[in-house]
This record gives structure tokens, sequence and C-alpha cells, in this order.
């Protein structure tokens, strides 16, 4: 007897793809590069040699399985294009001619690089940095004692499974909160993100790492001035044993500087 025979065959489908599609975005003026990868080509290159410096995205490695490594510049091309558009992954891998699954792990990759990056360039000033930091405002601005210019976001995140009331921000939008610090020359000097969207911005000073460093304004001192100009900033307070202990005034926009 003679069992009934059944095959499954199984077709992958062809996409058309565009080839070397990094060339021609590195060919892009400074203000289209900009638009598409929120970078400068300055910065780009900087992370793409600090990239080919470690043993993930080296250009020494060995092929797998016969396909050879993505380029670091089109793996850091791919992760900024997905973070920063509102691309599907199979538009985002045809254009930089890869698989739709390599495409999720290189976004990883890339992004626990970057993250790795954060002690040694998103750095706190020094004490005597401070003091040249203070300069560079007062000259900016004419706004004496300022050793940063804050300011936050709310990012846009799906409505969560749980708690969902506490990711409801003032927008009615669900959201995570991001703080951010920046010196006179805009470099990002802190960052704070994660908390739900609607802890006030208040409350995200208070909870922050630099908080319990004395680098934010308490509530002890509501003397101290909260803006200026529309702009944001660390003021200098001096404290009863007479030193100068540097504080946050708040609701003010690092854009406006």
């Amino acid at each position: 007897m003679l069992w009934p025979f059944c095959a499954c065959v199984c077709f992958r489908d062809s996409h058309e793809k565009i080839v070397q599609y990094i060339d021609l975005l590195m060919r892009k003026s400074e203000c289209d590069f900009f638009k598409c990868t929120r970078l400068t080509k300055k910065t780009f290159n900087f992370l793409v040699g600090e990239m080919e410096h470690t043993e993930r995205f080296s250009s020494t490695q060995q092929p797998r399985r016969g396909t050879p490594p993505t380029a670091p510049a089109t793996a850091l091309a791919v992760t900024l294009w997905y973070l920063g558009t509102q691309s599907a992954q199979r538009d985002i891998a045809g254009r930089f001619d890869i698989s739709q699954g390599h495409l999720s792990v290189i976004v990883k990759d890339v992004v626990d690089f970057v993250c790795g990056l954060s002690q040694t360039v998103n750095r706190w000033p020094t004490e005597p940095q401070m003091n040249d930091v203070e300069e560079q405002f007062s000259s900016l601005a004419q706004f004496p004692g300022v050793i940063g210019a804050v300011d936050g976001c709310h990012i846009p995140i799906s409505a969560p499974d749980y708690c969902q009331n506490d990711y409801l921000d003032r927008n009615h939008t669900h959201s995570v909160n991001l703080m951010a610090v920046c010196d006179a020359n805009k470099k990002i000097t802190y960052c704070f993100a994660g908390y739900p969207g609607s802890v006030h911005g208040q409350s995200l000073c208070q909870l922050c790492t630099r908080a319990s460093r004395g680098h934010f304004l308490p509530p002890a001192i509501p003397e101290q001035p909260l803006s200026h100009s529309g702009r944001l900033g660390i003021s200098a307070a001096t404290t009863c044993d007479g030193a100068v202990q540097r504080h946050w005034c708040l609701n003010c926009s690092a854009a406006a500087l």
C-alpha cells in the first residue's frame, strides 16, 4: 500500500535592494546628511572609527558562512535610520542591501556600542572645567554662575501592558522622560532617561543621579532665580559656610542657547 506523499516547498521572496547606498549617503550635502542620520559627517566618521576598534565591528573579522561582515559605516547608518525615522525594518533592509533579520541584530549591537561610550563622551565637567563653562555662558548670555543648560522631553512609546496610567504624560500620550544637560558649546554633559511620562520635571531632577551629588537646586533654596531670558542654567549659590555650591535653575530651554 502506498501512503500519500505530501511535500512542502518553501520559497523565499526576492526583494529588490539598493546596492552601496552608504556611498550615496556619504555623497550627500551636510544638510541632507544630517536630515537622514541626525548627525554631522564629522560625528558619524568619529563613531565609525571607534566602532572599528571593537571586536564586533573590526574590519579584520572573518566572514561568517561565506557572507562578508557588515561594514561599520553601514551598521551605524542602518541604526540611525531605524531610530530616527518611522520606516519599517523591511524598507531599511532593502535600502542598505541586508536582510531584515540581520538588521535587527545590527541595531542591537550598535545601540549597545553607543551606550558603552556614554561614560567617556557624556562627562560632567570637573571643577576647573566648570570655571571655563561659567565664563562661556557669561559671555554668551550675560548670565553669571551657569555651568549647564538643562531641558527635558517626552519620548513616545507604545502603551505598556501594565501601569498604563503611569506612562501617560500631560499631552495624554504614553511616553518616558528624558532630561539632558549641555554646556555652552551644546555638548551634552549629562543624560538621564527612563522614568514614566507622568513624572513631573521637578521630581525628575530630584530623582536623577546628579541630585544626590548636590548639583541640582533643592527645595530649601527657593529664592534662587529660575529663569533668565528664556534660558535654563545652573546658578551659583553661596552656602551657609561660605562655600560656593552650584545648583540647577529650572524652566528654561537649552535650545534657546
